[in-house]
């Protein structure tokens, strides 16, 4: 009997063991060092093109959880500041990357 369902165990094992994604986690905060709230954070993996997003909560803390591993851009965009950028951001099994952002004000130019 054991011996008609290993072969169904072995399919398992890769969807049980860990280590196939990572969490970014990170505060953004304006110049002064205040958090900044509703921050909108898009990460592209660099890759697939897959887009992940999260918000900034009242703080300026985020937290992505569930990245599957690779290169990503991270873009964060708020009102009255400029966008920020940061390319290969690389996530590997497991890890949990801290990506502490100052975005900049964004002045109006006449």
């Amino acid at each position: 009997m054991t011996r008609r369902y290993w072969p169904f165990l072995l399919l398992l094992v890769p969807l049980l063991s860990p280590g196939q994604s990572s969490d970014l986690r990170g505060v953004v905060r304006d110049p002064k060092g205040s958090g900044i709230r509703n921050a909108r954070i898009e990460l592209r993996n660099q890759d697939t093109g897959v887009q992940l997003k999260a918000k900034t909560n009242r703080n300026g803390e985020f937290r992505v959880a569930g990245v599957k591993v690779g290169l990503y851009q991270v873009t964060v965009q708020a009102a009255g500041f400029r966008t920020l950028t940061r390319d290969d951001v690389r996530m590997t099994p497991e890890d949990r990357v801290q990506l502490n952002l100052v975005l900049a004000p964004n002045t109006l130019t006449r």
